[in-house]
């Protein structure tokens, strides 16, 4: 769902903050994350400002989130066996580098494990590495849930009904026929 999270100050001390997103945060120290985010400092026509961004936010995010769904589709299509999702994980780890130890040994975890992962679909490997990358530290874990986004979208881009999975003997890419 839809989730919006904003800082603002009456004394004018600090800027205007707001972001929007499947999941977003405001901290204490005037911090605020999400998918989408705006500042505006308390200048002319901030209010007005504002008022416009937030509704090219609106725009923006519901543009973003349906292509977000069509994604899910995608990866729910596609069977992983559970070598392919041992080998996915160790590129992530070792050559593109996005997890670490701990996270790739959680991933693997729910994998074999979370009853939620049973269909084992590209999906379910994407929800098992985003579970793991809740170990990850505050500071590197956007980067890390863009990263490993990029690469799912990478990996199973699709292309006149054929789907590519990163080959890790190769570097290249094998196709495989899109099963209807």
């Amino acid at each position: 769902g839809l989730s919006i999270s904003g800082v603002n100050s009456y004394d004018k001390s600090c800027s205007m903050k707001v972001a929007i997103g499947s999941s977003t945060w405001a901290c204490l120290n005037t911090q605020v994350f999400g998918d989408i985010m705006i500042a505006r400092l308390h200048t002319g026509d901030a209010a007005v400002i504002i008022r416009e961004k937030l509704e090219e936010m609106f725009f923006t995010y519901e543009r973003k989130f349906k292509e977000f769904l069509k994604m899910v589709d995608k990866l729910k299509e596609y069977e992983v066996s559970d070598k392919d999702a041992a080998r996915q994980i160790g590129l992530l780890r070792y050559h593109e580098k996005i997890i670490n130890d701990r996270e790739s040994n959680t991933a693997i975890k729910h994998w074999n494990k979370n009853k939620l992962y049973k269909a084992h679909t590209a999906w379910d490997l994407y929800s098992a590495l985003t579970d793991a990358l809740k170990l990850a530290s505050a500071r590197y874990s956007l980067t890390k849930h863009a990263d490993l986004h990029t690469y799912f979208q990478d990996t199973y881009h699709t292309d006149e009904g054929k789907i590519f999975i990163f080959d890790a003997d190769d570097n290249g890419y094998i196709s495989i026929e899109n099963e209807e």
